[in-house]
């Protein structure tokens, strides 16, 4: 072979290796950091709108969100499921975690109401009495493992009604919060116990009852930052700027007290 040749075939392989390693390149710049998101259900709508901000201000990340009742999303951390953010609508079930050594810091994020609610229909009374002396079916999220069933548990016990209804096998026991408005929705059920967020996208009017926050343990929303990752530090910082805390405000979420908000939990 020529030199010439030699020349022309060391000139080709290299032109293809110098491809390669630049398609190599673009293909890796182009591919996004996804971000693994736990969160209570019950906040489902409001990160759905984070996301889109978030993504909007970072575009090489994409998130990607794991909702369900705080209780399960526990035990699915416990358990080794990845998450590199945890949001969490149950103090218990967040302490249990900080205990355990899952978060690398932590705080307290929101608050919320429970509510009563029912279906608007013409010339029915509703009170929460006239509630739970009906016949009618009642809907909450699982005591134990949705913190929205737990609370509403807590509030019923309070109110001496706990266990006549459980007698009276009126309970529809629901996966989570967003659940419990579903089978409102749709006329499975005659009445429900939610958060007060859960009532803002609902597609039919409804009645709705906010209980006396002395019948429950306050409820709380809590943020942990999981994993070490710079897209996790970006994320949990976010949640805490104020434009986004005024977001969630949007979504019927409350701010925690000056006098009672915590710091690192």
């Amino acid at each position: 072979m020529t030199i010439v040749k030699k020349s022309l075939v060391l000139w080709v392989v290299g032109l293809i290796i110098l491809s390669l390693g630049l398609s190599s390149f673009f293909m890796q710049q182009n591919e996004k950091i996804k971000l693994t998101v736990s969160a209570a259900s019950s906040m489902s709508s409001s990160l759905k709108e984070i996301k889109m901000r978030f993504e909007a201000e970072h575009p090489e990340i994409e998130i990607y969100y794991n909702f369900g009742g705080t209780g399960t999303l526990r035990r699915q951390l416990e358990q080794g499921a990845p998450s590199d953010v945890f949001l969490a609508a149950s103090k218990r079930d967040f302490d249990a975690l900080s205990d355990q050594g899952h978060f690398l810091q932590s705080k307290q994020l929101l608050q919320n109401r429970l509510v009563l609610v029912g279906l608007d229909r013409e010339g029915d009374a509703f009170t929460t009495e006239s509630v739970l002396q009906s016949d009618g079916r009642l809907a909450i999220g699982t005591p134990g493992a949705v913190p929205a069933g737990t609370y509403a548990k807590q509030a019923l016990e309070r109110l001496g009604s706990w266990e006549a209804l459980t007698d009276q096998g009126r309970f529809v026991y629901a996966k989570d919060a967003r659940h419990v408005v579903q089978l409102v929705e749709q006329g499975m059920v005659d009445y429900g116990v939610v958060y007060q967020s859960d009532t803002l996208n609902v597609n039919v009017p409804l009645h709705i009852i906010e209980l006396d926050a002395d019948l429950h343990q306050p409820i709380y929303y809590f943020v942990g930052q999981v994993t070490e990752r710079r897209a996790s530090q970006q994320f949990y910082d976010f949640l805490l700027e104020s434009e986004t805390t005024d977001l969630l405000q949007e979504y019927g979420f409350q701010s925690v007290p000056a006098d009672r908000k915590q710091g690192d939990v």
